[in-house]
Formats: C-alpha cells, sequence, structure tokens
C-alpha cells in the first residue's frame, strides 16, 4: 500500500508536472499569438504611418508646384501694376500740362476780353468825342450862321 501510494503521488506529481508543462506551453503559444497580433498590429501602423508620409510629401510637391506658379503669376501681375503705375503717372503728368495749358488760355482769354472791352469803352469814348466835335463844327459852320 505505501508503495501504491508512492507510486500515487509520483503519479500525481508527474500528471501535475505535465499539466503545469501543458499549461506553460499553452501560455506561451498566447504570448505567441499576442506577439505576432502585436507584431501585425505595429507593422499596420507602420504601413500607415509610411502611406501617410507618402501622402504628405506627394501633397507637399504639389504645393510647392502650385506655390511656383502662383510666384510666377505675382510676379506677371507686379510687372503688370508698375507699368500702369507707370502709364497713369504719365497720364497724369500730360493731364496737369494740358490743365496748366488751358488756365493760361482762360487767363489769356480773360486778359483778351478785357482788352477788348477797354477797346470797346475807348471807341465809344471817341465816338462821343467825334460826335460832339461834329455838332460843335457843325453849330459853328458858315451855313448854320446863316
Amino acid at each position: 500500500a505505501a508503495l501504491r501510494g508512492a507510486l500515487q503521488e509520483t503519479r500525481d506529481a508527474e500528471v501535475a508536472r505535465e499539466a503545469a508543462a501543458v499549461q506553460e506551453r499553452s501560455r506561451w503559444a498566447v504570448e505567441r499569438r499576442e506577439l505576432r497580433d502585436a507584431e501585425a498590429r505595429a507593422a499596420r501602423v507602420v504601413a500607415d504611418v509610411e502611406r501617410q508620409r507618402d501622402e504628405a510629401v506627394e501633397e507637399a510637391e504639389r504645393l510647392s508646384v502650385r506655390l511656383g506658379r502662383l510666384q510666377v503669376a505675382w510676379s506677371e501681375e507686379r510687372r503688370g501694376i508698375v507699368a500702369e503705375k507707370s502709364q497713369l503717372e504719365r497720364d497724369l503728368k500730360a493731364l496737369s500740362k494740358e490743365d496748366e495749358a488751358f488756365r493760361r488760355m482762360r487767363l489769356d482769354e480773360k486778359d483778351m476780353q478785357l482788352k477788348l472791352q477797354l477797346v470797346q469803352e475807348e471807341k465809344c469814348r471817341l465816338e462821343d468825342e467825334c460826335r460832339r466835335l461834329r455838332a460843335v463844327a457843325g453849330s459853328r459852320s458858315p451855313v448854320a450862321e446863316a
């Protein structure tokens, strides 16, 4: 009976060791599976990050090209604005000269009107003087005395 007890204990210990080994292998299998899942997730994350990086690089290249086009367009627009400004300044200068000439012409016209008025006044004065002199001469004529 003692031998059977010892044998049973040995079997029980061996079964327990075997159960522990199975449990350990099962735990390792779970850990390996979790590790594989984690590696797969990490690979997906890395692939996603690389894809996002590639998209960002492509977007940066598109934006760089667009920026270059905008810079060229702005440069052309600026040249056009500068040319238009220069033309407007020339036009303004020409208009200023025309305005000055027109003002001088108006002043000359006013001056001429004043001179004309003075000449007309002088003409009227001389005509009045002539009429007076004729009247005086007519009253002294021999026909008028007879």
